[in-house]
């Protein structure tokens, strides 16, 4: 009876030895070195203060080139910047183990090479090419607003400044008092300086049988009386370079617009300069300088300052340069003086002067072509 009992008692404390020899391994095995800690035991994700770099991340070539553990890395991170907050949490609570922390040294000192490198400041060139696209872009774009702007308008008067190289001579200054009408297309001009001052001039579309009207100034005003030239003729383009339908602010426009369209079309090579605003008649103005850079392209225009009113977008004086003659070796003002051919400035705009039929007929009191 007592042996079954030592033995009853023998195989119980070998039990009892197993199941602690169990408990222990269990215990071993499940701390967090060895295997996955409880949760109760982990601090939660929010205490991880790692906030995401503001620079923009760029590798360097060895480090694209390098297949390793941190490319997955910056996948991962990049997937738990869009996980809702509920995932990121859960995610984070699986994710942590050995290598969190070298993941994120690992980031971090890359960004760090990475940061100079991605510096480097681009070259006056690259700066200049996009700066001049994006001036050619804002000029053309300002002038057909305007011309389109302006030519609503019934019409206008003005006082006109122009001088012009017509064949081989550049003829003096002449300053105009004009009153110009959009539609039907009418123009009155009269010569205010110089050798013909009182001449005018009158044309409108349908009217005269489509000729030029002239009185001419001074001593011959007095004595011949007016007479009809045609307005595309040679008598009438001897002092002008441009026929009197070429006359007025929106004609301007439309000679700059066709230009710059041709330099397009052609693939001219033109530089452009935005100066600094200038006061043209009290009115503020933008300026552009345009430079061609090869006479074979264009064989006529060297150069063009364009003062553009800010607020009709509108050409208020232009003055445009042609190549020297060979042999001349002029630089500066002296070039611009001796290659200048065409000179136009309008000034003492009046947008509202409610311009009737009277202002361009003939028999007008205040004209002279009745005589």
């Amino acid at each position: 009876m007592s042996t079954r009992i030592g033995t009853s008692k023998r195989r119980s404390w070998r039990a009892a030895s197993v199941i602690a020899l169990s408990l222990v391994g269990l215990a071993v095995l499940t701390r967090p070195p060895f295997g996955i800690a409880p949760l109760t035991a982990r601090p939660s994700p929010k205490t991880v203060n790692v906030a995401p770099p503001t620079a923009q991340y760029v590798p360097s070539p060895l480090q694209q080139a390098a297949p390793n553990v941190a490319a997955g890395s910056r996948e991962k991170r990049a997937i738990d910047l869009k996980m809702p907050k509920a995932d990121k949490t859960a995610a984070g609570s699986a994710e942590l183990g050995p290598f969190a922390a070298r993941r994120v040294l690992t980031g971090v000192t890359q960004l760090a090479l990475a940061i100079p490198g991605s510096s480097t400041a681009p070259s006056r060139q690259q700066m200049a090419e996009p700066t001049e696209s994006r001036i050619l872009r804002e000029h053309f774009a300002r002038l057909k607003t305007g011309r389109a702007q302006f030519n609503r308008l019934p019409g206008y008067t003005a006082t006109m400044v122009k001088q012009e190289r017509v064949g081989t001579s550049l003829l003096d200054e002449g300053t105009f008092g004009i009153k110009v009408r959009h539609q039907p297309f009418s123009v009155y001009m009269k010569w205010q300086s110089g050798d013909e001052t009182g001449k005018e001039v009158l044309y409108g579309d349908g009217t005269n049988e489509d000729q030029l009207l002239v009185h001419l100034g001074g001593l011959k005003g007095r004595i011949l009386p007016a007479f009809k030239i045609d307005p595309f003729g040679s008598l009438a383009l001897q002092h002008s370079r441009y026929p009197i339908t070429k006359l007025g602010i929106v004609a301007l426009a439309d000679s700059l617009i066709e230009r710059r369209q041709l330099e397009l079309r052609e693939n001219v090579t033109v530089h452009v300069e935005q100066r600094q605003d200038a006061d043209c008649d009290g009115w503020p103005c933008s300026v552009y300088v345009f430079e061609d850079a090869d006479q074979s392209q264009s064989p006529i225009y060297r150069k063009s300052v364009q003062f553009i009113d800010r607020q009709w977008n509108v050409p208020r004086r232009v003055a445009n340069y042609t190549w020297p003659e060979p042999g001349q070796h002029l630089q500066g003002a002296a070039l611009d003086e001796a290659t200048l051919i065409e000179y136009y400035m309008y000034s003492e705009i009046v947008t509202d002067a409610h311009l009737t039929d009277v202002d361009f007929d003939r028999a007008n009191d205040e004209y002279h072509f009745h005589r």
